[in-house]
């Protein structure tokens, strides 16, 4: 039987990528912000980091190092593809 994350894991990440959707909330649409909280809520969170880095370099936004920080670690936590995280390096404002 396949090891399945505990629900720490999910209310951790969950809680962790609101906190980033809030944080980046003045580069989206409210149509944006509502489709990534839904797909968060859902337990779809790798497939709401990928479209955050996807939105975000359309939108011109920059992000501080701290911000670029946590979304590393989202990133090795949940195993997604590094692209991920390249995309949204690319949009530091140091």
């Amino acid at each position: 039987m396949p090891h399945l994350p505990s629900s720490n894991y999910h209310d951790d990440v969950r809680s962790r990528l609101h906190a980033l959707t809030d944080t980046c909330e003045r580069w989206l649409r409210p149509n944006e912000v509502a489709v990534l909280n839904d797909l968060i809520e859902a337990n779809e969170s790798g497939v709401a980091l990928e479209m955050l880095s996807e939105i975000l370099p359309e939108a011109n936004a920059t992000l501080d190092e701290r911000t670029l920080l946590e979304v590393t670690d989202l990133v090795q936590r949940m195993g997604l593809d590094p692209a991920v995280r390249e995309r949204l390096a690319k949009l530091n404002r140091a």
